[in-house]
């Protein structure tokens, strides 16, 4: 059921935020914490079901993505500026090569978490009025990002380390 979840708020999240921010910008907001809500539950189903899978933790990010970087870009295309989607996409294909190739099951680390809690409240700014807001909070998620690229190549480099050695 998770993994269903997941795979809604994929496909279905950013098209459906900037169809309505070009034709209702007014309920483009409501849409996105909508979608926003799924990631949430079908990270809770999952954690109380105790059914945490491989191919959910690889589906999530991605899907939390699928909804961010599309709507980022649709902002930027508004502010006629790129610099945060570029950063980004950059860090998250990053992400998903790293993921790719390690093919380790690394949870997630809470800075990785905060980036996408930034992520979504800034685009909630920008969706729902206070757009400078949004701006300085999606800067913050920027930071976050790469920390959290940081952290998670560390873990990977001693999950490596420590298979090597024993």
């Amino acid at each position: 059921m998770p993994n269903i979840i997941t795979l809604a708020h994929m496909i279905f999240g950013a098209p459906a935020t900037i169809i309505l921010y070009k034709n209702g910008f007014e309920y483009a907001w409501l849409v996105f914490f909508f979608f926003v809500m799924l990631d949430w539950l079908d990270g809770f189903i999952a954690r109380r079901q105790k059914s945490v899978t491989s191919l959910g933790m690889f589906l999530d990010p991605l899907a939390d993505q699928f909804l961010v970087l599309p709507i980022l870009w649709y902002i930027g295309w508004g502010f006629n500026n790129y610099t945060l989607p570029v950063v980004l996409t950059i860090r998250e294909v990053l992400m998903l090569l790293v993921r790719l190739l390690v093919k380790k099951d690394i949870p997630a680390n809470i800075v990785g978490k905060l980036k996408v809690v930034a992520e979504y409240a800034g685009i909630a700014f920008i969706l729902g009025g206070p757009w400078l807001g949004g701006l300085m909070i999606l800067f913050l998620a920027v930071i976050a990002a790469y920390v959290s690229f940081f952290i998670y190549i560390w873990k990977v480099a001693e999950t490596v380390y420590e298979n090597n050695r024993a």
